[in-house]
C-alpha cells in the first residue's frame, strides 16, 4: 500500500521502488509488487530490466492480463525506438500476440478486447479490429446491444476511425456499467474537447467559433467523473476543467484557466497534460513564442523519459510544435517531430498529413501524395481537408483518375466543400484532356506488400510481358470464379488481378470491388479497366470506353503446396490474389523442381546442381542482398558460396535468417543475427554496422537526431577501438540501436566441445543436418566414434539463438545462447526433428532399446510442446504416447505440432492452434 501511495499520489518513484523491494524480500512471488516494479522500470525507460521481470512473471503465470499488457507496452516502446530488427515490425506483432491469444480462447473478454484495439491503433492495424469485435458479438450469450463491455470496445474503435457520433452513442451506453464507467467518461470528455482529431492551430484561433454545446457536455461529464471514484484529487480532471474554460475563447476564462494550470505546474513541474494545456492557452492568447517554448519543453521531457501514460499528450505536443515549425519554414525540425509521432502511433493521420504538407511546400508532389494517401486512410476517408489536399497533389503529380475519385469521395462527405467546388472543374477538364492517353496502353505498376496479403512480385511494365516473380508459399490462392462467393469484407483485400487474354499478359491494380451477389462481382482498376465475374464466366474491360470481352480459360493463380513439386511455377493464366501467392519465376529445371524452404517472409530454393536461390523480404539481408540497396528481393537471387563448398546439400529458412550446409559439411549462415542465431559466436559485443550512406540506420538516426555518424577510422577500429568516440549509433554496443546482420554467407563457428571431449580434444564431425526456427538454429552432429557400425551410431542436437521461451531445450538461464547441446538422452539416434516458431519436436531411438520416443521443448502457450506447463517446456521433456502407439515421425507448424504413430488406431496429434484436423 505504501509503495502504491508513493507511486500514484506522491509520484516519488524512488520511495515506491524501496517499498516494493521490501515487499519482495518478504515474499519474492508477490505479483502486484513485481508488476509495479516493471511498470516503474518501463516509465524510467529501463526496458531490459522491465522485460526480465515480466518474462519471469509470465513464465509462472502466463494468463496474467496486466503482465501481458505491460509486455505489450514494452514491445510498443521497443518498436517506437526502431525495434531490435526489421524496423520494429516484430515488436508490434509481439505486442498484439498476448491479447490475441486471450481472445481466441475467450472472445467475450472485453477488457482484453479493448486493450487489443488500443494496441492495434498504435500498430497502425485498426482494420484488423472488426474481426475481433464480430467474434465477440457472435460469442455473446445475450443481445450484443445489451453488453456494456462490447459497446465500450465498439465506441473506442469508432473514436479512432473518426466516427465520433457513433462513438459517443456506444460510450454513453457503456458508462452505465461500473467496470467501464471511468474509461467511457474519459473517452467522451476527450471527444467533446477534441471533436476533430486532425485539428491543429486553426482550431485554437480566436476567430474559430467555439463549440459551446460540447463544452457544456464536458462540464456535466466532469462532475460525474469526479463523483464516480472520488477522483477530485486527480490532476488530469483539473486539466480537463481548464481546457473546457480555455476553449470558450473568452479572455477572462482563458486567463483563469492559465492561472489554475500554473498552480498545477508549481506542484508538478513535469506534468505533461498541464504543460500541453498551457501551450494551448498561450496559442489562444496569440503568444506563440511562449507556447513554442512550452512545447519544446514537452519534447525534451519525451527524450529524457517517454511515459506511455501521456502518449496522446506527447503526440499532440509534437504535432502542434511541428505545425509551428512548418509555419516558420523549419521543415527539418517539423519532419523529425512528425516522425516521432508516427513512430509512437502508427495510426496518426495528422503526422502523415503534416509530412505531406512539408513535401507539398517543397514541390515534391509525388511524395506529398503518398503521405496524404496514408493520412486519408487513417482518417477513414472522413476529412474533407485531407481529401482535398490529396486530390490537389494527385493533380500536380499527373495522376488524374485517382484525383477525380478522391474529389467524388470528398463531395460525398461534404457536398458544398468550397475548395472542391472551386477547383474541381479545372481538375476534371485537365483530366479529360489526357484520358485518351490512358486508353492507348494499360498502366502497370509493381505489386506492393501489405500485411501479408502479397509480399512482393514483379509486375508487367506493359501488356505482353510476363511477371518477374512472386514470393513465398501459397496460403490461399483462388481463381476468380471461386472468389465471387467470398464475403465483401474479404474481397476488399484483393489488390491485383493477373490474367492472360488473347495471349497477352494483363495485370490490373484493383481500386474498387463491387459485389452484387455470390455469383456476380465487379473488380475495377484505377485506369478504368476491370474484370466482371458472373458465375463461371469472366469478362475483361480494357478501358473506360472499352467493351467487355469474355476471357476463355480461367485457372488458379499460383500453385498449391501439394502440387508445387510437379508444376511449372511460371505457368499463370488468370486469377485474383487474396493472400500470398506461391513462388514463380524460378530458373527452368529438367526433371523435378528444386527443394525449397519457406520462412515467414522469404524463401530459399536448392536446385539439383547445388545452387541456392533466395527471394522475398530482405530487411536483414536474409536473401544475401544488401538491405540498404534492396529491401525486397523481388526475383530469385543466386547466393554465392566458396568453391570448395559446392554443391550445397541443404538450405533452411528462419524468420529473418538463412542457413545452408555445403558438400564438405561446412555450414554457412546469413541474415539477422540479433539473437546470435547465425552460429557465429557471441556477436552481441560487436559494433553495429552503420554505413555512411542514405538508407542505413546510422544515416536515418543522423537525420532524426542530428547526431554525427561514426568516422571511417572508428569503423575500421572495431569494437576494441578506444579512440575518441562521436555521439553516433556506431559507438553503441549490440542491441542499443542496430542489430547485427550478415548480408553474405558467413562460416559458422565450430561446435564447442563437451567436457568428455575436452580431455582428448577430439572435435565433432561436420553437421549432417540443420533446422531453423523463428530466431534459433539447430544442428545435428554425430556423437559416436567413426568406427562404430551404423546401428550403434549416436547423435546430438546443438542449438544457438533465442532462448527466452526455452527454444534451445537446455535451460532458461540465458535469454540467448551460442551453440550448446540440447538436453536429450545420450547414446541415442535422431530419427527426425522439426522446428516451429518457438518450439521443437524430435523422434529419437536409444541405442540399447527398440523403443522410439517423442521429445518436445520450447514455447507451450497453445500446448504445442505437449507439456502440462502452459508457459514453456525446458529442458526437453519426453511426451507420453497412448498405449501401443509407436511414434514414426513428427513435424512442427508455426505454433502447432503433430506426430504419426505406426498403430493406425492411435494416430496422434499434440495440439493444433487453428485447426481440428489430425497431424
Amino acid at each position: 500500500m505504501l509503495g502504491e501511495y508513493y507511486e500514484t499520489r506522491e509520484r516519488n518513484l524512488e520511495y515506491a521502488v524501496g517499498y516494493y523491494g521490501e515487499t519482495l524480500r518478504h515474499d519474492d512471488s508477490h505479483e502486484k509488487s513485481i508488476l509495479a516494479l516493471a511498470r516503474i522500470h518501463l516509465h524510467k525507460n529501463e526496458l531490459d530490466v522491465c522485460e526480465k521481470q515480466l518474462m519471469t512473471l509470465l513464465r509462472v503465470d502466463p494468463s496474467n492480463e496486466e503482465a501481458s499488457m505491460l509486455m505489450a507496452e514494452l514491445n510498443m516502446m521497443l518498436a517506437a525506438q526502431g525495434g531490435r530488427s526489421d524496423g520494429g515490425a516484430q515488436e508490434y506483432k509481439d505486442a498484439t500476440f498476448y491479447y490475441q491469444a486471450l481472445l481466441e480462447k475467450k472472445p467475450c473478454n472485453y477488457t482484453a478486447l479493448s486493450k487489443l484495439i488500443f494496441l492495434l491503433r498504435r500498430a497502425g492495424r485498426l482494420r484488423d479490429a472488426p474481426k475481433y469485435i464480430q467474434a465477440a458479438e457472435k460469442a455473446c450469450t445475450r443481445s450484443p446491444e445489451r453488453e456494456a463491455g462490447l459497446r465500450f470496445c465498439r465506441g473506442t474503435y469508432y473514436r479512432w476511425i473518426s466516427k465520433q457520433q457513433d462513438a459517443l452513442v456506444e460510450l454513453n451506453f457503456a458508462r452505465r456499467d461500473p467496470d467501464f464507467r471511468v474509461e467511457a467518461l474519459t473517452h467522451m470528455i476527450e471527444i467533446y474537447l477534441n471533436p476533430d482529431p486532425n485539428a491543429g492551430l486553426d482550431s485554437l484561433d480566436v476567430a474559430t467559433e467555439p463549440l459551446n454545446d460540447n463544452l457544456r457536455e464536458v462540464d456535466n461529464l466532469l462532475k460525474e467523473l469526479s463523483q464516480v471514484n472520488k477522483q477530485s484529487w486527480n490532476p488530469r480532471l483539473k486539466v480537463y476543467q481548464c481546457q473546457s474554460l480555455m476553449f470558450t475563447k473568452q479572455k477572462t476564462n482563458v486567463e483563469h484557466a492559465l492561472s489554475q494550470l500554473m498552480d498545477i505546474y508549481n506542484d508538478k513541474k513535469d506534468y505533461i497534460p498541464a504543460l500541453l494545456a498551457m501551450s494551448q492557452g498561450l496559442i489562444i492568447q496569440k503568444q506563440q513564442t511562449k507556447a513554442r517554448n512550452q512545447l519544446k519543453r514537452i519534447a525534451d521531457l519525451a527524450k529524457k523519459g517517454y511515459n506511455p501514460e501521456f502518449m496522446d499528450d506527447f503526440e499532440r505536443a509534437w504535432l502542434l510544435l511541428a505545425e509551428i515549425y512548418i509555419q516558420s519554414s523549419k521543415y527539418d525540425l517539423a519532419s523529425s517531430l512528425c516522425h516521432l509521432a508516427k513512430d509512437h502511433n502508427r495510426s496518426c493521420g495528422k503526422a502523415w498529413e503534416q509530412l505531406g504538407l512539408i513535401y507539398e511546400k517543397e514541390q515534391a508532389y509525388k511524395d506529398a501524395a503518398s503521405h496524404y494517401e496514408k493520412a486519408w486512410e487513417f482518417c477513414n476517408e472522413a476529412s474533407p481537408a485531407v481529401g482535398y489536399r490529396l486530390a490537389f497533389n494527385y493533380l500536380k503529380a499527373k495522376r488524374y483518375v485517382p484525383a477525380i475519385n478522391v474529389c467524388q469521395s470528398v463531395l460525398k462527405i461534404s457536398e458544398n466543400y468550397p475548395k472542391i467546388k472551386k477547383d474541381g472543374v479545372a481538375l476534371l477538364v485537365a483530366a479529360v484532356l489526357l484520358l485518351l492517353l490512358l486508353f492507348t496502353r494499360a498502366i502497370f505498376i509493381d505489386v506492393g506488400s501489405r500485411d501479408g496479403l502479397l509480399l512482393a512480385s514483379g509486375a508487367a511494365s506493359q501488356p505482353g510481358k510476363e511477371p518477374l516473380a512472386a514470393v513465398a508459399v501459397a496460403r490461399q490462392a483462388r481463381s476468380l470464379s471461386s472468389c465471387a462467393s467470398l464475403p465483401a469484407s474479404v474481397l476488399r483485400d484483393v489488390q491485383h488481378v493477373a490474367l492472360v487474354h488473347r495471349g497477352v499478359w494483363r495485370c490490373l491494380h484493383i481500386s474498387t470491388v463491387t459485389k452484387y451477389s455470390d455469383f456476380h462481382v465487379w473488380l475495377e482498376a484505377g485506369d478504368g479497366s476491370g474484370v466482371r465475374v458472373q458465375g463461371s464466366k469472366v469478362f475483361l474491360r480494357q478501358g473506360w470506353l472499352g467493351d467487355e470481352e469474355a476471357v476463355e480459360s480461367v485457372e488458379d493463380f499460383g500453385l498449391n503446396s501439394s502440387t508445387a513439386e510437379n508444376s511449372d511455377p511460371r505457368v499463370l493464366s488468370s486469377g485474383a490474389v487474396i493472400e500470398q501467392p506461391y513462388a514463380f519465376g524460378m530458373p527452368q529445371q529438367e526433371g523435378h523442381w528444386p527443394v525449397r524452404s519457406v520462412g515467414v517472409m522469404h524463401a530459399a530454393f536448392l536446385t539439383e546442381d547445388g545452387e541456392v536461390y533466395c527471394l522475398g523480404r530482405n530487411s536483414c539481408g536474409e536473401c544475401a542482398v544488401d538491405p540498404a540497396v534492396q529491401n525486397v528481393a523481388a526475383s530469385c537471387r543466386k547466393v554465392s558460396f566458396p568453391k570448395h563448398s559446392h554443391p550445397i546439400r541443404r538450405v533452411e529458412c528462419g524468420r529473418s535468417h538463412t542457413v545452408a550446409v555445403g558438400a564438405d559439411g561446412q555450414c554457412f549462415a546469413w541474415g539477422d543475427d540479433s539473437k546470435i542465431q547465425l552460429g557465429l559466436g557471441d556477436t552481441r559485443s560487436n559494433v553495429g554496422e552503420e554505413r555512411p550512406f542514405s538508407g542505413s540506420r546510422g544515416f536515418l538516426n543522423t537525420q532524426k537526431t542530428g547526431q554525427p555518424m561514426a568516422t571511417q577510422s572508428f569503423l575500421r577500429g572495431g569494437p576494441e577501438f578506444t579512440g575518441s568516440r562521436v555521439f553516433s549509433t556506431s559507438q553503441k554496443k549490440y542491441g542499443d540501436f542496430e542489430s547485427h546482420q550478415q548480408i553474405k554467407p558467413a562460416t559458422m563457428m565450430d561446435i564447442p566441445l563437451e567436457p568428455e571431449r575436452q580431455v582428448h580434444g577430439t572435435p565433432y564431425p561436420p553437421p549432417s543436418d540443420v533446422r531453423c526456427g523463428g530466431d534459433f538454429t539447430l544442428l545435428l552432429v554425430r556423437d559416436s566414434p567413426d568406427w562404430y557400425p551404423p546401428e550403434e551410431e549416436s547423435q546430438r542436437l546443438f542449438c544457438c539463438g533465442e532462448n527466452g521461451k526455452g527454444q534451445c531445450g537446455r535451460s532458461l538461464q540465458q535469454q540467448q545462447q551460442v551453440f550448446a547441446a540440447c538436453k536429450l538422452p545420450r547414446n541415442s539416434k535422431m530419427l527426425g526433428f522439426s522446428c516451429g516458431s518457438d518450439h521443437c519436436v524430435a523422434v529419437i531411438k536409444r541405442i540399447d532399446s527398440r523403443k522410439q520416443e517423442l521429445w518436445c521443448w520450447g514455447h507451450n502457450a497453445e500446448g504445442q510442446a505437449g507439456g502440462s506447463n502452459s508457459g514453456a517446456v525446458c529442458p526437453a521433456a519426453r511426451l507420453r504416447l497412448p498405449r501401443g502407439a509407436r511414434v514414426e515421425a513428427a513435424w512442427c507448424g508455426f505454433s502447432s505440432s503433430g506426430a504419426i504413430c505406426s498403430d493406425s488406431s492411435s494416430r496422434f496429434r499434440v495440439k493444433d492452434d487453428e485447426s481440428d484436423s489430425e497431424g
